[in-house]
């Protein structure tokens, strides 16, 4: 998913409140994805 497609989301209140989202990236050495950072949907933000 997007990051505007995660913001349409919390418009629609899809996203329940205490919500944990891993921000991923591409490690193209092994194919497989790393962690960048760790959001948390509280009190209608991002943190």
């Amino acid at each position: 998913m997007t990051g505007i497609e995660l913001l349409q989301m919390i418009k629609n209140n899809e996203v329940e409140e205490g919500t944990e989202i891993n921000v991923l990236r591409v490690n193209e050495e092994c194919c497989c994805y790393d962690v960048m950072a760790k959001l948390k949907y509280t009190d209608n933000d991002l943190l």
